[in-house]
């Protein structure tokens, strides 16, 4: 009997980039839409927590859709309020974070 992997077709990521007509076309589907695309490793590419679309480049799209990057699922992001600490910022940490292999594979390069 064939494994489940093996009845679905791995959808590329150019073949899936033609089917939409703009970056915000794959943006809304990627953050909003209610499908869900079945690729080779069963990863649903529905409701990501993805920057604003205009912080949200086509090439890291592209990346989550080859699996060089990852995204959270929208349901997995706790929203919290940090107080403004200039020890706590994206300038001071930006550089160890982008270090660190396990959090920079979730975040645009």
């Amino acid at each position: 009997m064939e494994s489940l992997s093996q009845n679905f077709k791995r959808v590329q990521a150019e073949e899936l980039l033609s089917r939409f007509r703009s970056k915000e076309d794959l943006f809304r589907y990627m953050v909003h839409q209610g499908k869900s695309l079945l690729t080779f490793s069963l990863m649903p590419l529905v409701g990501l927590y993805l920057p604003s679309m205009d912080g949200t480049k086509l090439a890291f799209m592209r990346a989550i859709l080859k699996e060089e990057k990852k995204a959270l699922k929208s349901a997995d992001v706790v929203v919290m309020e940090i107080p403004l600490y200039a020890e706590i910022s994206v300038k001071n940490l930006y550089d160890d974070v982008m270090n660190d292999p396990e959090v920079a594979v979730y975040l645009p390069t």
